[in-house]
């Protein structure tokens, strides 16, 4: 994400600065798919978890992936101090301690999503 002359600083409604609301609305309106990427402290956590947060109160479901595990633990560990439910799927010993408790038992018998979803639903 840009820093974007003059307003890049303020935030709006959402607590977003420019890009990042810009960024919001850009993913809001794509078809399947938005990528987004910058350099390291532009935003791109908070701008996702906001983002996350208004694709779910729409009723939609979301897939977070990123490059790097500490990436996606960094936006699941804002999901649960925003007390926004998730599931993490990775092997525990390259997850965030503090999210282990959000990765399924993947021991007996699953094969699919919906294997993952009926274990999770029955704990």
């Amino acid at each position: 994400m840009s820093q974007h002359s003059g307003t890049a600083g303020s935030k709006n409604g959402f607590g977003l600065n420019f890009d990042q609301s810009k960024a919001a609305r850009k993913a809001l309106a794509a078809r399947d798919y938005l990528l987004i990427s910058g350099k390291p402290g532009t935003g791109k956590t908070t701008a996702i978890v906001v983002l996350i947060q208004m694709l779910i109160k729409s009723g939609k479901t979301v897939l977070v992936t990123a490059y790097t595990h500490s990436a996606v633990d960094n936006i699941c560990l804002k999901l649960k101090e925003r007390g926004i439910d998730f599931l993490r799927v990775g092997a525990k010993h390259q997850v965030h301690t503090d999210i282990h408790a959000y990765i399924p038992n993947y021991e007996k018998n699953v094969k699919t999503f919906a294997d993952i979803e009926r274990k999770r639903n029955n704990t």
